[in-house]
């Protein structure tokens, strides 16, 4: 039987496995409430606090006439990890930027709004998923 339930090693309380983990590298279990173990090295400077908003709008596109869209895209993992991958396609935040999400103990992408035609033939969306 496998287990669902554990106690986290921070709080004491008892907590279904959907929410929250195992560190790995501490070998505790960590409630969500609780958050991230201090263990973890999962800083990167390039990834912002969840309520971030870049300084400019940056449309990209005819966004004068044409409806405006945007892409969030909720990756779980190390940010720095992440945070490397997405600074190699756009490493000045020209299309995408990075906030906390602590729904995934991850990172949320964020690209600046676009046109669905520029979307289509300017955005690099294949290299980044790869």
């Amino acid at each position: 039987m496998v287990e669902t339930t554990y106690y986290c090693d921070s709080c004491g309380d008892e907590v279904d496995t959907d929410w929250g983990y195992f560190c790995e590298s501490c070998s505790v279990w960590r409630c969500d409430t609780c958050g991230e173990c201090a263990g973890e090295d999962n800083h990167d400077s390039r990834v912002h606090v969840w309520d971030y908003r870049p300084d400019r709008f940056r449309p990209k596109g005819n966004h004068r006439t044409e409806a405006l869209f945007g892409v969030e895209l909720e990756v779980g993992g190390h940010k720095s990890t992440i945070a490397n991958v997405v600074a190699r396609h756009d490493h000045l935040e020209r299309h995408l930027y990075m906030k906390e999400d602590g729904s995934i103990r991850g990172v949320e992408i964020v690209s600046h709004p676009m046109t669905l035609a520029w979307a289509r033939k300017e955005f690099p969306f294949a290299p980044l998923l790869e």
